[in-house]
């Protein structure tokens, strides 16, 4: 079976069938080392998602947000299947996939952790089968507001992956789910300035 609308598809799904039913940059406990973290570089916060689904970490997937920020996981209006009261129009773009005056369903930070610490407890296994990419222009930094030349904010695209969902007790096949296009808008850390989180998160899969 095979998912077109990548996570979203993904989490929503599982959430409704459950109700009826050694490596050196991390440490054993499944806690972040900040001395070596993956977040000092915007490519490495994504390499992080992308462990934290692999290995089902919800520790590692908790680490790339800041629970005291303005965290928003951005769906398009046209995907039907989703519907939520809350709805922004984004006022500047981001990227040039993400127009200004277009309006988006959303999330917040406690939706995200809920829905995957859900979905990390009920699967099996997460595999990659393509690994998704950084196009080489994929990664864009931004200025601080007050043009002191510190790189307060960058974006980044990613792209054309897919990864294999098996979970035995909710589905009777593993499911294929493809990435198609997302897009993360990182800030600096609140709690370590050296590092980055995710402020942002749209999944452009959903849009027509």
């Amino acid at each position: 079976m095979r998912g077109s609308c990548g996570y979203l598809v993904l989490c929503l799904w599982l959430m409704v069938l459950c109700v009826h039913c050694d490596n050196p940059f991390f440490p054993k406990t499944g806690e972040p080392d900040r001395s070596v973290s993956l977040r000092q570089t915007p490519q490495g916060v994504i390499n992080q998602l992308l462990k934290s689904y692999e290995t089902k970490n919800i520790s590692l997937f908790r680490d790339l947000f800041s629970p005291h920020g303005t965290y928003r996981f951005y769906v398009s209006k046209s995907y039907v299947e989703y519907s939520s009261s809350l709805c922004d129009t984004i006022a500047l773009p981001l990227v040039a996939d993400i127009l200004p005056g277009t309006s988006y369903y959303y999330w917040t930070y406690p939706d995200e952790i809920s829905k995957h610490e859900k979905m990390f407890s009920e699967v099996d296994e997460i595999v990659f089968t393509t690994q998704p990419i950084i196009p080489s222009n994929g990664v864009t930094y931004f200025t601080s507001a007050n043009n002191d030349n510190d790189t307060t904010y960058a974006t980044v695209i990613l792209r054309d992956g897919e990864f294999t969902v098996t979970a035995s007790q909710v589905l009777s096949t593993p499911v294929d789910v493809a990435i198609e296009e997302q897009v993360f808008y990182l800030a600096r850390d609140p709690a370590d300035p050296t590092l980055w989180v995710i402020d942002k998160w749209f999944d452009l899969g959903t849009q027509d």
